[in-house]
């Protein structure tokens, strides 16, 4: 069950409640038996003060639905402009709703971001007409997206709105838990004078309060809803489907129902947009959650789609062969964390490279100084100065060459882990590497991958994959800053 409510176009006369909704420039709503009254201090029709708990002058109603409505009001402490949403508890049909409604007012309070409506107050108002449920935050003066486009919108205006909208998810999917919208729409985004936009209707948030990822209740809206949420399910990847919804609702200038393939996939070659927008729209709305982008990595694509940055997503197959718990962190915002598995796998190879080249640099470093100092002191001057400079040139130089590389390849791997982009790739060839575990060797794996055309090279020494070979796919993490700095995260033969 979700709380909605029908937005009413300010531009055109409703027909919604003749009380509410004509004349509102001169009158008042009563808050105490909802008649819509001429700005008076007592109500002429229930004869109480119209003001909402004693605080809020409600002016007019902006949007109805099933459970009550939302009003325009003024906050007389400063005569600041509100928006007043009333649950009428009496219209409520199960617990579900009053809880629903509760989350809602929590998380908002939580929220701090100039893309979400500021929270000011919400109570429990119990005089006059019935017993209601009230949320106060900022009035929002603008269009929704689907009073904005009028027919098909232009890709570039769509992708821009896009990537402004994620922007604001990604912040809250930053929460632990993400909060997770669930209903996102045309209907619920707002463009301000200025044209920023304002996600509303936090009614069907899911977050905070609740424990795992799973629950009982459906919420959202037919044709935006992501697969999972008909199962109760709600990810942060299901507001990233919704996205892509609305961004083939609002391209199609449809219900995007109707683009709908048997499959349940969305028909995208109705749209008039580039093959690389198409491929984006394809990932976001993939019906499996765990092959859709985060919020990040969205917005990371159409901000540099078309450019030499552009964000590549490995195939389905190489992107499902990485460890659910790798993959989830993969999904996290930058910087991610550095998990146990990466430490121990990844950074092994250097641990020894850093220890070995320490142990025989510094060696190769004081032994021949030592043994150089007491040459010269039993005045073999010449052969006891040279002596110490050749042997760490060669030994000391060694060890620290060792170090160094050691060094500078664990830092690589550590900054390609927590800021890289996931891409395809291909193993190259295959070896066995000089180094052993337990007696046993590793396998060194040579893997190629592109970045805009341009092919690279890396190289992998692994105790644990066994059983690959050439021409396997396998997920790369590369640096889009330095596209030849990559690590091998996974392969569709494990």
């Amino acid at each position: 069950m979700q709380i909605t409510f029908e937005e009413l176009d300010p531009r055109k006369p409703s027909l919604h409640s003749k009380q509410h909704f004509e004349g509102h420039d001169m009158n008042i709503v009563c808050a105490q038996c909802g008649a819509s009254i001429t700005d008076l201090p007592i109500c002429t029709e229930c004869q109480a003060s119209p003001i909402l708990e004693s605080k809020y002058k409600l002016l007019h109603a902006v949007g109805s639905g099933a459970f009550g409505t939302t009003y325009k009001a003024e906050r007389l402490s400063d005569h600041t402009l509100v928006a007043v949403k009333e649950m009428l508890i009496r219209r409520a049909d199960s617990v579900k709703v009053l809880e629903l409604f509760e989350r809602e007012a929590r998380i908002l309070e939580s929220l701090d971001h100039p893309g979400i409506p500021e929270y000011f107050d919400d109570f429990v108002h119990d005089a006059g007409k019935s017993t209601a449920f009230f949320i106060v935050q900022e009035f929002i003066d603008g269009y929704s997206l689907n009073k904005v486009f009028d027919g098909p919108a232009r890709p570039e205006e769509v992708f821009d709105a896009l990537a402004e909208i994620l922007e604001i998810l990604e912040y809250l999917h930053s929460f632990s838990p993400p909060v997770v919208h669930r209903d996102i729409k045309p209907q619920n985004i707002l463009r301000r004078e200025d044209s920023s936009l304002v996600l509303i209707d936090f009614g069907s948030v899911r977050a905070a309060l609740d424990t795992g990822e799973g629950g009982s209740t459906v919420a959202g809206t037919f044709g935006y809803m992501a697969p999972e949420q008909f199962m109760g399910r709600a990810l942060p990847q299901s507001d990233v489907y919704s996205i892509g919804a609305m961004a083939v609702a609002l391209l199609s200038a449809d219900d995007p129902q109707k683009l709908l393939k048997q499959d349940r996939t969305f028909d995208l070659s109705r749209l008039n947009i580039s093959e690389e927008e198409r491929a984006l729209l394809k990932w976001m709305t993939s019906l499996n959650p765990e092959e859709r982008p985060s919020a990040s990595e969205a917005r990371n694509a159409i901000q540099n789609r078309g450019s030499s940055t552009a964000l590549v997503r490995p195939s389905s197959t190489a992107l499902a062969a990485i460890h659910p718990d790798i993959r989830a962190i993969l999904r996290t915002p930058k910087p991610r964390p550095l998990p146990r598995s990466f430490k121990k796998v990844y950074l092994t190879e250097q641990g020894f490279n850093i220890a070995f080249g320490t142990v025989f640099g510094g060696i190769g470093t004081v032994v021949p100084v030592i043994v150089g100092v007491g040459m010269i002191s039993s005045g073999q001057t010449l052969v006891g100065f040279l002596m110490p400079i050749l042997f760490v040139l060669i030994f000391g130089g060694v060890g620290f060459g060792l170090l160094y590389s050691g060094l500078k390849r664990r830092n690589i791997a550590r900054r390609v882990w927590t800021q890289g982009e996931p891409i395809d790739g291909v193993i190259a060839a295959t070896g066995r590497s000089n180094y052993s575990q337990n007696g046993r060797s590793a396998n060194r794996y040579h893997y190629n991958y592109s970045v805009n055309g341009k092919t690279f090279e890396g190289h992998w020494d692994s105790w644990s994959w066994q059983n690959l070979k050439a021409g396997d796919p396998v997920a790369v993490l590369y640096d889009p800053e330095k596209p030849e700095d990559s690590l091998m995260v996974a392969t569709a033969a494990l």
